[in-house]
């Protein structure tokens, strides 16, 4: 396990390059796969050994997906709400979102102690009329500022641990109300939907044999993951949707773009089967083999609401669980700190042994049962050691269309994102070639995590990050590279699995 010394010292990894012919090689069948895949394309006629840009885009480690946009059904409900509830102009309405989305784009992950810290420091401030808290949020949005408390209070004569549940309970995430709700349906819709075909694409290609039936949905918003994952999968394989929202105005707009429309149709007919929404989690025992969660992490008021949350949808995972954040530092700190906590949960909580289990009967039988080995990062890291780029932000983006009423056909916007994929079991016994035994067991490639390869001439510097948990800057030449490999990195781009393996030093001598 990498030390906190160690983890420090490689976030300077970008201060000098790595020679990728000297330490890098493609890896095992990679250029004998991409031969494969060209010869399936319809027409094949020329030299098998050049690069194919058909054989590169069915490859299951190039993930990056052309420009999406939503499905008709989805863009046309879309249309039809904004049409029926709003009363302002389709550019009042984008001039409202951005702004609603900026917000969201920079909200910060904040411990109980920064949020207590903010609280008093907010309550301090009312005191005084001459001074306003007007600056953190829009007044022309009438939604809930993030530190604002109604009823400020001395708390002398209550204990510390009061006045810090009361500072907490004070705390408020964005509310949406049905103005709220409606500009997020504007800003967020098409690059929610794109960021999670994009997140559930790589699921699918990389596990084929992995076919979810009941999906679990925490903080669903709008229901565009349950477009997604019916996207991905064939629509009917997904039998159960269990949907939670806790805002009723934009549980509503989810039920009315999920609802079926048309010419005898039944009324509270849904387009996809078995859809069910919560204001509420519901029990324990509800289980999905798909369960996600988008941008909901920064929402929680502190580390222990996150890692209850994070908790709570783990237990319910049977196959793989998937969380999605801003594409920024804080979204990827609040997944590290969910991947940390996972990690060190499931091993540490072992090792207490039989005194823990006494005083936690449960928790200690849950343990003994799972082993405390039943946890596997699938994606996007390769390993679970301390994150080499842990302070700097590590996301993937996708392109999009907005939606019908606010489309540029012209210019397409791009969604920067971060994400978890954790499974429960070995995800490689979805793959086809199975689990591999401790004979024949591979090592994980590595991952790049530098937006595009750096580089006008024919060399180019690609940021990997390697199954030690370090991180590199390798610069591969076009003549000292195996063609087929200097094409794939060529084209990659941040969240495409690097066919290569690095040598080790006995290799090198």
């Amino acid at each position: 396990m990498k030390t906190a010394a160690s983890a420090a010292t490689a976030t300077k990894y970008f201060q000098k390059t790595v020679s990728g012919t000297k330490k890098y090689v493609v890896a095992p069948d990679f250029h004998k796969k991409m031969a494969q895949l060209k010869q399936s394309a319809p027409s094949s006629t020329a030299d098998i050994n050049m690069p194919s840009r058909f054989a590169l885009r069915r490859h299951e480690y190039f993930l990056n997906l052309p420009v999406l946009t939503l499905p008709d059904p989805l863009d046309l409900a879309a249309t039809d709400c904004l049409r029926e509830y709003s009363l302002f102009s389709i550019k009042h309405l984008n001039q409202l979102s951005a702004r609603l989305v900026n917000y969201l784009h920079e909200r910060e992950l904040l411990s109980e102690k920064e949020i207590i810290e903010r609280m008093k420091r907010s309550c301090g401030e009312r005191t005084q009329k001459d001074e306003s808290d007007s600056g953190k949020a829009d007044a022309g949005i009438d939604f809930a500022l993030q530190y604002h408390n109604e009823t400020p209070f001395i708390g002398a004569e209550r204990s510390e641990r009061e006045v810090r549940r009361a500072h907490l309970s004070a705390w408020k995430s964005l509310e949406y109300t049905e103005k709220n709700s409606l500009l997020y349906l504007v800003g967020r819709l098409s690059p929610n939907f794109a960021v999670a075909c994009r997140v559930l694409y790589e699921l699918r290609k990389r596990c084929p044999l992995f076919v979810p039936h009941t999906f679990f949905d925490f903080a669903s918003g709008l229901g565009t993951y349950t477009w997604a994952v019916n996207t991905v999968w064939p629509a009917g394989c997904i039998r159960e949707h269990h949907l939670v929202e806790a805002s009723g105005p934009m549980m509503m707009l989810s039920e009315f773009l999920l609802s079926k429309r048309g010419q005898g149709v039944a009324p509270n007919t849904t387009v996809f089967p078995g859809v069910r929404h919560r204001r509420f989690m519901p029990s324990v025992t509800l289980t999905g083999d798909l369960v996600m969660s988008g941008y909901a992490l920064l929402e929680m008021p502190g580390e222990q609401d996150r890692r209850r949350i994070v908790e709570n949808l783990w237990s319910r995972t049977t196959g793989f669980l998937v969380l999605i954040e801003e594409g920024t530092k804080a979204g990827h700190a609040a997944l590290l700190e969910a991947r940390d906590w996972l990690v060190s949960f499931w091993s540490s909580l072992l090792d207490l042994g039989h005194t823990y289990c006494l005083i936690y009967a449960g928790i200690g039988r849950l343990l003994i049962q799972n082993g405390g080995e039943d946890m596997y990062i699938f994606a996007p890291c390769p390993h679970k050691f301390a994150c080499a780029r842990a302070g700097m932000g590590c996301k993937s983006s996708v392109k999009y269309y907005q939606f019908g009423l606010s489309r540029d056909a012209t210019y397409p916007s791009e969604e920067a994102f971060s994400y978890l994929i954790v499974s429960r079991g070995d995800w490689r016994r979805f793959t086809k070639k199975g689990t591999p035994t401790k004979e024949t067991e591979t090592s994980t490639h590595p991952r790049i995590v530098s937006p595009t390869p750096v580089g006008e001439s024919a060399a180019i510097d690609v940021d990997l990050c390697l199954p030690n948990g370090d991180c590199e800057r390798v610069v591969f030449s076009k003549s000292g590279t195996h063609r087929t490999l200097y094409f794939f990195l060529r084209n990659a781009r941040a969240g495409d699995i690097a066919p290569c393996e690095r040598l080790t030093d006995n290799a090198e001598s």
